[in-house]
């Protein structure tokens, strides 16, 4: 059963993005750590319309104070989500339903990678991490005025990439940045555990999926790399059943 969230505060951590605390009773599965994800159901805008439901991560939490904040990417599409948000006043109310989406498996040498849609997630992860972590984290954003600050364990370095000017999803400099990082320095650790988390552009998902294993030999358990989302198809599709695009 959905259960309600009132929004408390409104927040800009960058100019891309719009934190929203909210406040709601029976938010215990949400507020963990093994799944960062969550359904939010959005008003429709008519009377007559239908409702509107979009994954979107959960950003941070406080279990004994009830609240869980949220990032909303605006961006010049924005779908349902993105329009509630940027019109959202304290005091408006949405519904959340189940948690879901893993995170990333914690390792001694990690790569977190994914473009603005990933961001939130990309930003708990890392400022989750043990101090003794090593890697990198890529980011690949429209231009600088969208970053935001991250807390980083020393070992973790953070590359943001900026798009300039094109169209998110149309080009390859996030997956060949990823490629392009010195992998060998998890082999220099003696008994090192190594994981790659990405989120990204269906087409960039599935080419580094597929260097992942034959480039890199990573099994199932250092791994996990997921498609937020593809041009030319809404949320509803990507995430039909019979589309089978998140399969890792």
């Amino acid at each position: 059963m959905p259960s309600t969230l009132q929004v408390l505060s409104l927040a800009s951590p960058s100019a891309g993005y719009r934190r929203i605390r909210f406040a709601g009773a029976q938010l215990a599965p949400f507020c963990q750590h093994d799944n960062i994800h969550c359904r939010l159901v959005f008003p429709a805008p008519q009377r007559d319309g239908a409702s509107s439901t979009r994954v979107y991560t959960v950003r941070a939490f406080d279990a004994d104070a009830q609240w869980l904040e949220i990032d909303f990417l605006l961006h010049s599409d924005a779908g349902p989500g993105a329009c509630w948000a940027q019109q959202a006043q304290v005091g408006d109310c949405v519904e959340i339903l189940k948690p879901g989406g893993r995170t990333a498996r914690i390792a001694d040498w990690m790569v977190l990678a994914g473009d603005d849609s990933a961001l939130p997630a990309l930003a708990r992860i890392a400022e989750r991490l043990p101090a003794s972590t090593r890697g990198h984290v890529v980011c690949e954003i429209a231009d600088p005025q969208d970053a935001i600050d991250i807390r980083l364990p020393p070992g973790m370095q953070w590359h943001w990439l900026y798009r300039a000017g094109a169209a998110a999803g149309t080009g390859e400099q996030l997956q060949r940045a990823v490629q392009a990082l010195d992998w060998s320095a998890a082999q220099a650790i003696e008994g090192a555990s190594r994981f790659l988390w990405v989120g990204a552009e269906f087409a960039t998902a599935q080419a580094l999926r597929a260097w992942a294993v034959d480039s890199l030999g990573l099994g199932k358990q250092e791994q996990l790399i997921v498609a937020y989302w593809r041009r030319g198809m809404s949320e509803n599709e990507l995430r039909a059943p019979k589309a089978d695009l998140e399969k890792t």
